[in-house]
């Protein structure tokens, strides 16, 4: 009997191999070496087939590499009319290996099997490759459903070789218990392209999966490639894993796919880092090309990482219709810009919202420089609805220099309970200037505005305002504090072209808003009610400024419910004229002051001397502490000047 030509070079296994083929199924006996396997026809099964080497692989322990050398110029296409064996020995997959390579796949693995189930690579093995292959039409293009440290790398995954559209269902699906596995590289010659599959181009799925590595990727409708319709998934109780990465070239570029860049769904979908990406732009990071939602997480998906405070984790998430989005789930999400190109200077908006929250317990910023997102060019730039979310260090409605104005429409919304915008540790307070509307609006109550810039650049002393009111409640919007009884807690509200704080009541009740002890000046006004907003509370009246010694009194006549005890805030400005005639630059001194029978009180606060002409202006704000009261701050007295 004569033996077919073969390319395996030890010829001790040659005799078994052609045995084992011909009965459809392959063991090797004897020592574990690694084999070279060598595909020379594109049959889908036989002598020198993809098929037979896969099976030839299979049966040696040892890590074998199969090669191709198909003859022709040009690509080639292995189209399967039944699926290979799932790949149980470690082995690599080397289409680069194919004659006349020069960086994109020659060799392509199509599904003819009619099976829209069908699987084209199927792993469950440790430490193997697939290297510059086009893998097309297949249920999943490529699976690995148990096994650490695979790579798949410089190939093409829904796009054939003329680079069209050839869509799998999935591309990539790492499941089961796999980890450890690495989807591209920081080398561009490792980068994959991942476009045109009808569902995810990669997908990270189930309990058990953990530590998985996708870097350096092109992942949707980029380099002419078309959409996925999620880019990245991450799904099912998978934790650990990165899309991206810190260091240079790890970042993947997912853009232009049709619903979602990045999608992280589901409880114990935990502990997953989102970094370093361009998400909905081009290469370069200079031009959109947007997913409809750049980055979504639900059901519970919680303390996962978007961004960070390490150099590079930030990801770029622009062009959409919306930024990030989260929903029912508790994540970190910092250090990003959105709505910027990748210098954080040009505005690429997404169309709707940059950073959406609706739930709990998020953190959106941080209290350091490297924490900060940049919002910028949105229609609504940060939009909480929820409880206990933290919204801190950001620039809303400005660049990352924080210098120029990059307008949202409007900077910060909140509706909901118990959110915090900004704080009183050092580095809590947002920048919100520079938008084309209101700076913050809040419909809802329990809400915090803390130590933030509301009108000012980050130095505090240039002036870059909102086109509307620095601060907004309405819809309704009661119990809210701006400011507080600490410095720290003050914010400065200034250069807004509407009020500094309105209070409306016309869509609900918007009582028991504190505002207190916040430098507002140089806006279109000072505190303003509308529709009965904060019960009404009538303004102080300074009775008189006068000067003695080191000291200045002034005397504050306050009006309220009989028996009330209200607190007396009073301000500095540098002159008692228009804008800043209901306003006030500099709170000087807060003091208490009862109500008589009659609703009426007075109460004289000694300050160091003021200089001549200073303008002189208070606040008085209900005491709950003594009665119970909501805390209705009231607009600013009218000014009087110093003598």
């Amino acid at each position: 009997m004569r033996l077919p030509t073969t390319s395996w070079s030890r010829l001790p296994f040659v005799c078994a191999v052609f045995v084992m083929l011909a009965a459809g199924a392959l063991t090797r006996a004897g020592p574990a070496s690694a084999a070279t396997l060598v595909v020379k026809n594109t049959n889908n099964a036989g002598p020198n087939s993809l098929r037979a080497a896969v099976m030839a692989a299979n049966a040696d322990p040892a890590s074998d590499r199969i090669r191709f050398a198909i003859p022709g110029t040009g690509g080639h296409v292995i189209t399967l009319t039944t699926p290979l064996p799932t790949i149980t020995q470690p082995v690599v997959i080397d289409g680069r290996s194919q004659p006349g390579f020069a960086g994109s796949p020659l060799i392509q693995i199509d599904n003819g099997t009619g099976d829209t189930s069908a699987v084209g690579l199927d792993f469950e093995v440790d430490s193997s490759k697939v290297l510059a292959l086009s893998v097309t039409h297949f249920g999943t293009g490529i699976r690995f459903r148990a096994g650490d440290g695979n790579r798949v790398a410089g190939s093409w995954i829904g796009i054939d070789l003329a680079g069209v559209q050839a869509a799998n269902y999935d591309g990539i699906l790492i499941t089961g218990s796999s980890s450890s596995n690495v989807i591209g590289g920081t080398d561009p010659a490792d980068r994959n392209l991942i476009g045109g599959n009808n569902v995810a181009g990669v997908s990270i799925d189930g309990d058990g999966t953990t530590k998985n590595l996708v870097e350096g990727n092109y992942i949707g409708a980029v380099l002419g490639a078309t959409p996925n319709f999620y880019g990245a998934e991450l799904s099912g109780g998978t934790t650990g894993n990165h899309v991206g990465g810190t260091g240079a070239g790890q970042g993947n570029v997912i853009s232009g796919n049709s619903r979602r860049g990045v999608d992280l769904e589901g409880a114990g979908t935990t502990g997953n880092a989102i970094q370093g990406n361009l998400i909905g732009t081009s290469p370069s990071g200079r031009r959109g090309l947007g997913n409809e939602v750049g980055i979504w997480i639900d059901d519970h998906a919680d303390a996962n990482t978007i961004g960070g405070t390490t150099a590079g984790a930030g990801n770029v998430v622009s062009a959409g219709t919306e930024g990030i989005q989260v929903f029912g789930s508790k994540n970190l999400i910092a250090g990003n810009d959105v709505g910027t190109d990748v210098t954080g200077s040009q505005p690429l908006g997404n169309s709707s919202v940059g950073i959406q929250v609706v739930g709990s317990a998020n953190t959106i910023g941080g209290t350091t420089a490297a924490a900060r997102n940049v919002v910028a060019a949105e229609e609504w730039g940060i939009a909480v609805d929820g409880s206990k979310n933290t919204v801190e260090g950001n620039y809303v409605g400005v660049d990352a220099a924080g210098t120029a104005p990059l307008r949202n429409a409007v900077g910060i919304y909140v509706h909901g309970a118990g959110t915090t915008i900004g704080g009183t540790d050092a580095g809590a307070g947002n920048v919100v200037s520079g938008n084309a509307g209101d700076g913050i609006e809040v419909d809802g109550g329990g809400v915090k505005i803390e130590g933030n810039l509301i009108g000012p650049d980050p130095s505090g002393t240039v002036l870059l305002g909102n086109g509307g009111n620095g601060v907004a409640f309405s819809k309704p919007a009661a119990d809210n504090v701006v400011g507080g009884t600490a410095a720290a807690a003050a914010n400065t509200i200034a250069g807004n072209v509407g009020w500094g704080v309105l209070v409306d009541g016309t869509g609900g009740s918007a009582n028991g808003n504190a505002i207190l002890g916040n430098p507002i000046y140089l806006d279109g006004g000072g505190i303003s009610f509308k529709s009965g907003g904060n019960d009404s509370q009538p303004p102080p009246g300074i009775a008189s400024v006068t000067s003695h010694g080191a000291k200045t009194d002034i005397a504050v006549n306050v009006y309220g419910k009989p028996s009330a005890v209200l607190r007396v805030e009073v301000f500095a400005s540098p002159v008692c004229t228009a804008p800043d005639f209901g306003a006030g630059k500099e709170p000087l001194a807060a003091v208490s002051a009862p109500i008589g029978a009659s609703g009426q009180g007075s109460v004289t606060v000694s300050v160091p001397k003021l200089p001549s002409d200073t303008g002189v202006s208070a606040t008085a704000t209900n005491n709950p502490a003594s009665d119970g009261l909501p805390r209705d701050t009231s607009p600013f007295s009218p000014c009087v000047a110093a003598p």
